[in-house]
């Protein structure tokens, strides 16, 4: 792992964990800035090794097939943050801890329009924060297949190429300090 430090915040890189440890770095890094106040805010980047798939926070394991993952040498864990089950294989994860006294929403809002601005310079002008076109309760009806997978529909405030959700977040609160996970699926660069 290496870490960097600019301004009020941390900058930390993790290549080579599973699952398991990622999340509770995360969930570590979050309740750390409960109890010291002074410590900067941490964007964590990092993908997973092995291949993992993450429930989110109040997600049933009901829908998951545990056994076939098993089967595939899928690594399970449970996420510090809420949303649907992500599989996380060839990409790269976002982690961003930090005070935020603004609701839920705003902050999602702010974060994704940051890393939005930063694709701009690869040319990935079209990549939009959509107003959401999908119904979450139909979205989330069980025994669906967007109920279980969080990239198998997109709602508003989510990112989106040609249609398609690329970037999904999941945040969580710990009073003041918030917990925002961010995977993306940029399989159209």
């Amino acid at each position: 792992m290496q870490a960097y430090l600019t301004n009020d915040w941390l900058i930390e890189e993790a290549f080579d964990r599973n699952g398991a440890e990622h999340m509770a770095r995360d969930e570590e890094l979050a309740r750390l800035r409960i109890e010291q106040d002074d410590l900067p805010n941490v964007l964590r980047l990092y993908s997973w090794q092995p291949h993992g798939l993450s429930i989110g926070y109040q997600q049933s394991l009901d829908a998951i097939d545990l056994e076939a993952c098993t089967r595939a040498g899928v690594d399970v864990v449970r996420r510090p943050t809420g949303g649907r089950a992500v599989l996380h294989a060839n990409e790269l994860t976002y982690a961003v801890i930090m005070r935020a006294e603004a609701g839920i929403y705003r902050t999602h809002n702010l974060i994704v329009q940051a890393l939005l601005n930063s694709f701009e310079p690869l040319g990935a002008d079209q990549l939009n924060l959509t107003g959401g076109e999908t119904n979450i309760r139909a979205a989330y009806a069980t025994g669906t297949l967007t109920n279980a997978a969080c990239f198998a529909s997109s709602a508003r405030h989510e990112a989106t190429f040609e249609g398609r959700k690329v970037i999904g977040s999941a945040q969580r609160r710990f009073g003041k300090v918030l917990l925002q996970l961010r995977n993306s699926k940029f399989s159209v660069f």
